[in-house]
């Protein structure tokens, strides 16, 4: 908190770019949208047109904290998929964050954080 507002608090535009429904946004030479609203949301390679299913299924619901958990991963390696679609590259790289434990502890974090959102969407399996 600064002088009573929250550093989030501005009147200027953000300088991050949100999805919406109408307009594809670019990232890095890459499209992403949503399609209609019975199709799940895809990652656009550009010059590839490799489609990514984000959100394997188009649901996050499971049968067991388990089955959560893994999917959580899926969705976690999704991601990677979707940032860096060339598969060389990313095996170049899984000897680089393989031995730093900075970059491992992230990984863990970000499916802990896909895990908590899946969780909710299941009402914690109760």
């Amino acid at each position: 908190m600064v002088g009573g507002r929250s550093k989030f608090d501005s009147n200027k535009p953000s300088s991050t770019t949100f999805f919406t429904h109408a307009k594809p946004i670019k990232l890095r030479g890459l499209h992403l949208r949503k399609n209609v609203m019975d199709e799940p949301a895809h990652l656009i390679i550009k010059d590839m047109s490799e489609k990514i299913e984000l959100i394997p299924g188009n649901s996050l619901i499971t049968n067991t904290p388990e089955e959560g958990r893994m999917l959580a991963i899926k969705i976690s390696r999704l991601i990677i998929k979707a940032t860096q679609p060339d598969a060389s590259v990313r095996e170049r790289l899984r000897t680089t964050y393989a031995e730093d434990p900075q970059m491992l502890i992230s990984i863990g974090q970000t499916v802990s954080i896909e895990f908590a959102t899946i969780a909710k969407a299941n009402n914690y399996w109760r």
